[in-house]
């Protein structure tokens, strides 16, 4: 399993709530391990927190209301870290290949 000091490194750049929505220590050890970088690791915790959120509701009782904005500020996250990763891709040579098609016209006699 990772070092705990690699999913420590983790864990701090996710939101305090992502141990209640089930983001533990093991799963992102399974990530790391799993051959993912830890920015791709922290990618996919957000990810995770974007899809645990995504039925979350504004409360509104007795004349207060509570804005949730954990989900909307997951994906502004996830989009972050997706462009970080991209980076990382472009930087390492390991973006996936663009795929080609080659079109042929036929004729029909």
């Amino acid at each position: 399993m990772a070092d705990q000091a690699a999913i420590d490194s983790v864990k701090i750049h996710l939101a305090d709530e992502a141990v209640d929505l089930g983001i533990t220590d093991e799963v992102i050890g399974s990530w790391l391990d799993s051959g993912l970088t830890q920015t791709k690791s922290i990618l996919s915790g957000w990810r995770a927190i974007a899809a645990k959120t995504v039925g979350t509701e504004d409360v509104s009782e007795s004349g207060s209301s509570r804005t949730i904005r954990l989900h909307e500020r997951a994906l502004e996250l996830v989009r972050d870290w997706q462009a970080r990763a991209d980076a990382e891709d472009q930087q390492l040579g390991t973006l996936p290949a663009k795929q080609s098609a080659r079109l042929y016209t036929g004729l029909r006699v």
